[in-house]
């Protein structure tokens, strides 16, 4: 994204950069400085380069490193669209603060209702007039703790924490504070694994039985199946994204549009998907599969906790999220985890943290038999009559008593001992 040139006639510096793709390579001269320093600096030219390709906020310690530097590289980050031009500093309160944040956001409206649950949290601790640059580190760990004594998940805790960062971020950036009240609080794990549950297929074909109709049915097995978000990857798909002559199915993502080619993939249509597509009387390329999906007649949440009460099963966390998680494993098994991740839509390293897990199965495979299992009453009976045989083999009485049964005479073992105390004479083993 960025790279350093070195003069070998004077030893100057200069960073070289493209704020997009399409631009041409532009350049801010360094001087003579250390490569320390210069590579220092071309790390956070490259994180508001992918700051402004994304349309986020910077990170905390990007905007205190932005808040510090000289006057001349500040001019040439805002010659290139990279940085705000310095202002008068302005006294935000926080609600005029939110206020100008969710004004500055370009985000889908999911998110933007994250970022509101954040704000609504700080608001309610602070109150909405308190002036931003009376914010105390003490007092951030005050809001900190509240979040964490709430009934509040620590992944939810963590996201929390993560938006208001983002939020006094932009505010440095704006040259309206100097410090971020929350640059000690540290962000927490978003990970929480005690959610990832692995949908087996057998529930899911219970529940495909009482779903209302073929729409609804493709619902899930498009999230189980060919691991489709709800509702946001469903509701734009088209029948010219439908090959069933190739068996791939054309996923255009609205959450990575910010991403470019990222926001289309080919997916591998499985039978379950084809039968469930089948069902719904393909229509034109340019017909909507699921013209019911995304809208407000249908809530497909409430439909599938409906469903899987009809079945009687148990329920699942994360409805839709684990029913994409269920198929990356399953792709996973079957073809790796490198294409899984391809094909569900993200990178290895979102696979490892929120969508794969470690199953009986895998035990399974290197064992050679069953992982254990508490409630398995066979496998109960098996390990408690190897642990008993083990007590057996190792109590001593017990052979004594087992050989005198069998009719055996122990010997005395003292001629034995005679023996070793002699030793071997001078003729060896065999006689002379």
């Amino acid at each position: 994204m960025a790279s350093i040139s070195t003069s070998k006639k004077s030893g100057t510096r200069r960073l070289l950069f493209r704020v997009s793709n399409c631009d041409e390579r532009a350049q801010i001269h360094l001087g003579r400085i250390p490569a320390k320093e210069a590579q220092g600096i071309k790390r956070r030219v490259e994180a508001l380069i992918a700051s402004k390709r994304s349309n986020s906020a910077i990170d905390s310690e990007t905007a205190s490193w932005l808040a510090g530097i000289d006057t001349k590289l500040r001019a040439n980050l805002v010659k290139h669209g990279l940085a705000a031009p310095i202002a008068a500093r302005q006294d935000f309160t926080l609600i005029e603060l939110v206020d100008a944040f969710f004004a500055s956001q370009v985000v889908k409206p999911s998110t933007l209702a994250s970022y509101k649950q954040s704000t609504k949290s700080l608001l309610e601790h602070f109150g909405p007039d308190t002036q931003i640059r009376h914010i105390t580190a003490q007092q951030a760990d005050g809001w900190r703790k509240a979040l964490h004594e709430s009934s509040l998940a620590q992944a939810t805790v963590s996201k929390r924490i993560n938006t208001a960062k983002s939020l006094f971020a932009r505010a440095i950036m704006w040259g309206a504070l100097e410090k971020c009240p929350l640059r000690h609080v540290k962000r927490g794990s978003q990970v929480n694994s005690l959610r990832l549950v692995y949908v087996e297929r057998e529930k899911i074909q219970l529940v495909l039985k009482a779903c209302p109709d073929d729409q609804c049915r493709a619902v899930v097995v498009l999230a189980r199946y060919a691991g489709l978000r709800c509702p946001s990857e469903m509701c734009d798909l088209r029948w010219g994204d439908v090959d069933f002559t190739r068996s791939v199915l054309r996923v255009c993502s609205t959450k990575l549009e910010a991403y470019g080619e990222k926001a289309v993939r080919d997916v591998p249509m499985s039978p379950e998907v084809r039968n469930a597509l089948l069902c719904l009387n393909p229509g034109s390329v340019d017909d909507l599969v699921l013209p019911r999906v995304g809208t407000c007649e249908t809530n497909m949440r409430t439909m599938l906790e409906k469903a899987i009460v009809r079945a009687d099963v148990k329920d699942w966390p994360r409805l839709f999220q684990n029913l994409r998680a269920s198929c990356e494993m399953d792709w996973a098994d079957a073809a790796g985890h490198h294409p899984a991740a391809k094909w569900i839509g993200h990178s290895l390293e979102v696979s490892a943290k929120h969508y794969v897990r470690v199953r009986d199965v895998h035990f399974e495979k290197v064992t050679g038999s069953p992982a254990y299992d508490a409630n398995n009453d066979a496998q109960m009976t098996h390990m408690m009559t190897r642990h008993q045989s083990a007590e057996v083999s190792n109590n001593p009485q017990h052979l004594l008593q087992s050989q005198e049964d069998c009719g055996v005479v122990l010997l005395s073992a003292d001629p034995c001992r005679d023996l070793l105390r002699a030793g071997m004479g001078g003729e060896g083993l065999e006689p002379p």
